[in-house]
Parts: C-alpha cells; structure tokens; sequence
C-alpha cells in the first residue's frame, strides 16, 4: 500500500512538472497561429511573394547546412571524433552560414523597399523573424535558427 502512495505521488509530481512544460505553448504565439504570427499577417502581398521565393531559393542551402550540422554533431558524439572531418564541416557550414546570410540580406533589402521602411518586416526588422509565425522562442522558432 505504501509502495502504490509514492508511485501515485512522483506520477503526480511529473505530471505537474509537465504541465508547466508545456503552459506557455510553442513559440511567441502560443500554440495556434492567432496571436504569434504578426510579422506574416502584416505583410503585403510583394513582401509575402518575396519571403515565399526566399524560402524557395534557400531550400536547398537550409537542408544541406542541417546535415552538415546533424553531421558534425553525430561526430562530435563519437568516443574518437575525426578531428580532419570536423574541421572540414565547420568550414563547410560556415561557408553554407555566409551563403544565407547573403541571402537574408537581400530578403531584408526586398521586404524595406516594399515596405518603405528600409528595414524590412519582423521584430527588429529581422528576416528571422518573419514567416508563418515568426522566430518564436518554441520549438517552432528556433529551427529556423
């Protein structure tokens, strides 16, 4: 009898552990998409074209930086990571990193001039920050990262 009070009382204490976990919801937003997509609900119709065709553009580069990056972590996660091979992706993904970075900066560029802002649309005039729901702190948000 004991023994069934303490289980009932740590599955009770995990389960309000959970509970607070997952209060806040993903990201900015919460958990559905009113509230937390400001940055793509306010855009005009060219700055959603643009931020479409960006992600279009980029697809590619985004998947290949995750595989260097779930690469370089998988080795680095071996007892006798191949010090040669981690260089080599560190420099690879920089040089992915650079690519997108250029590409944002043109993002950015697009998405000011549309808005007559210069700074483009987002919190803090961020491309990272725009998109279906934003660069939220939640899982969601910090994949694109």
């Amino acid at each position: 009898m004991k023994r069934i009070a303490i289980v009932a009382t740590v599955v009770g204490l995990a389960l309000v552990a959970a509970s607070v976990v997952y209060a806040g919801g993903w990201g900015r937003g919460g958990w559905g998409r009113a509230g937390g997509c400001y940055g793509y609900s306010q855009m005009s119709p060219e700055q959603r074209a643009a931020w479409s065709q960006y992600l279009n553009e980029t697809l590619s580069l985004r998947q290949q930086l995750a595989a260097k990056r779930m690469e370089l972590h998988t080795l680095m996660a071996q007892p006798n990571p191949d010090q040669a091979r981690i260089e080599q992706l560190n420099k690879e993904i920089g040089e992915l990193s650079g690519k997108l970075a250029t590409y944002r900066l043109r993002l950015r560029e697009r998405l000011g001039n549309a808005a007559g802002t210069g700074t483009g649309v987002g919190a803090g005039g961020s491309p990272q920050a725009l998109g279906p729901c934003g660069g939220g702190m939640g899982p969601r948000g910090a994949m694109w990262r």
